[in-house]
């Protein structure tokens, strides 16, 4: 290691970034843009979780009850493309660790995450789950301090376009050299979760220990379990995009429609999917989602668009 920065804000997925087909999410259709001002783009939701689905976003952890810390270390100071780093504590005092620190010099070795920090993250098929290890005081040879990290605090924002609920990745771009950062990001997730009438909720926050937002959410595994079925579809919903089409939007903007989740039960039906392997209970829109998500996996969609259309004729 040779002159790489410490962020105490680690990749939403770590190694996403770096992915075989990520930077092409990252590209973002200019009709995406929502606004412009001074140099800076601030995106639709959807092309906001086009940004998040191609690796950009972090998250900030708490330590161990052991004292251990997972960071990210990174030769291009951007924290959401570096490397995952569990730092031990002794390594974190001893050299007086923090954000933006610089090692002049250095050697860690690589090994399989540790099961209590890889359950905090996705699974992504072709991405290993392994981290460096800084586990020895003479690892670290010279530290220096202050240096700039773009970090990218990032959400999942439940929301409303018109009639219709939905979901997307929300993030920030700050730098943590910036001693009035937090400020600046919590203002800008307060005002883009009210901005054109959506009337947005956070579901997760991104520093897990200090809160910079309300979210509905205390514990991020929680979340992908419960709301599995809209994560999907926010992946479902980018891809279409970027092929020019809006099966999934088209679906749940007709359900969401309905009064009764015994018509969703009956459409789900007449499209050949049994409603009891999808349906869960709850809202409306939740079960909407869930059964549009479970038509796209059984590839039905086509059959549940047409009776849709049928319906409502």
């Amino acid at each position: 290691m040779y002159k790489v920065v410490i962020s105490e804000w680690i990749a939403r997925i770590p190694g996403l970034f770096w992915l075989q087909g990520a930077d092409k999410l990252r590209r973002i259709n200019p009709a995406l843009i929502e606004r412009k001002s001074r140099g800076w783009r601030t995106y639709k939701p959807r092309g906001k979780s086009g940004k998040v689905l191609g690796g950009i976003g972090t998250v900030r952890l708490p330590q161990a009850e052991d004292g251990y810390r997972l960071v990210t270390m990174s030769a291009g100071h951007n924290a959401s493309s570096g490397a995952p780093v569990l730092v031990a504590p002794e390594v974190w005092e001893h050299h007086r660790l923090r954000e933006g620190s610089v090692i002049v010099n250095g050697s860690a070795r690589w090994r399989d995450m540790p099961q209590k920090w890889a359950a905090l993250f996705p699974v992504v098929s072709d991405i290993p789950r392994g981290c460096l290890v800084l586990d020895k005081v003479d690892d670290v040879d010279g530290v220096e301090q202050g240096a700039p990290v773009q970090i990218h605090p990032f959400s999942i924002m439940e929301y409303w376009q018109d009639n219709v609920q939905l979901h997307d990745f929300v993030y920030a771009t700050a730098d943590s050299a910036d001693s009035d950062f937090r400020c600046g990001i919590s203002r800008f997730f307060e005002d883009y979760r009210h901005d054109r009438g959506r009337e947005g909720s956070y579901l997760t926050s991104a520093d897990i220990a200090n809160p910079m937002w309300d979210a509905l959410f205390a514990n991020p595994e929680d979340m992908r379990f419960r709301k599995a079925a809209q994560l999907r579809l926010i992946e479902r919903r980018v891809a279409e995009a970027a092929r020019g089409e809006d099966v999934v939007d088209a679906l749940l903007r007709m359900l969401s429609n309905v009064q009764e989740a015994t018509v969703l039960k009956r459409l789900s039906e007449k499209s050949g999917i049994p409603w009891r392997r999808w349906s869960q209970g709850g809202s409306i829109a939740e079960e909407a989602g869930r059964l549009v998500d479970r038509a796209i996996e059984t590839e039905r969609q086509q059959a549940l668009l047409y009776a849709a259309q049928f319906e409502f004729a």
